[in-house]
């Protein structure tokens, strides 16, 4: 029996099947290396069969080390895509989201009806290494 991650309609998450290979799918996302002051992004469209496969569709693949000054993030130089949608979005990047980002990303999540997953290597502004963080559909944020 798969778990129901959308009990009570809290969440519009996919089922735990489909969810946990949505996380390894954004693990999986090579990234490109770079050098200097930046973040390494790849980010993908998800998709999920019947069988609760998924699919990665890639969208993006860069290292971003431009912005227009302290303020900008490196997320706000390249998102949202307009190439995503109506599927998920499956993100890797070499450093966490900051704050401002997450919220960023949960408005994205809100906004494309959809999941988004993050997979980020090094921590940052309270997220340690190695986190996964997970946007759901309706405004919920999981990280861990």
């Amino acid at each position: 029996m798969d778990v129901d991650h959308n009990k009570r309609g809290k969440t519009d998450l996919p089922n735990a099947t489909a969810l946990g290979n949505m996380v390894r799918a954004a693990n999986k996302l090579k990234l490109k290396e770079g050098s200097g002051k930046g973040i390494s992004f790849t980010i993908a469209e998800g998709t999920i069969a019947a069988d609760n496969t998924g699919n990665a569709a890639q969208k993006f693949k860069n290292f971003v080390n431009t912005k227009e000054g302290a303020g900008i993030c490196y997320e706000d130089t390249i998102l949202p895509l307009a190439t995503i949608g109506p599927g998920h979005v499956l993100v890797h990047q070499s450093v966490a989201p900051c704050k401002r980002c997450r919220a960023g990303y949960k408005a994205w999540a809100k906004q494309l009806s959809a999941t988004i997953v993050i997979s980020a290597d090094d921590g940052y502004d309270g997220a340690p290494d190695n986190t996964t963080f997970i946007f759901a559909p309706t405004g919920l944020v999981f990280y861990g």
